[in-house]
């Protein structure tokens, strides 16, 4: 049983990844390089049509575990 999920870089693919297993109910973590591009990578899955994520509290799981990777 998968219990969390990191995805790393928030670009088109990992965004969405992120979006698709927040709505499976698990938790996920987005990571990228900087906390702004984590936030913008959330900014444009939430804009796909048709949307990624089915329900507005995966969108606001997802939204709250949003990280800046650190060298």
């Amino acid at each position: 049983m998968i219990r969390s999920v990191a995805v790393l870089g928030a670009g088109v693919m990992g965004a969405q990844i992120a979006a698709h297993v927040a709505n499976a109910g698990v938790p996920a973590l987005l990571l990228d390089v900087t906390t702004e591009a984590a936030t913008e990578g959330l900014k444009r899955a939430r804009a796909l049509k048709p949307d990624p994520f089915f329900t507005p509290e995966s969108s606001s799981q997802l939204a709250a575990s949003i990280r800046a990777l650190r060298s």
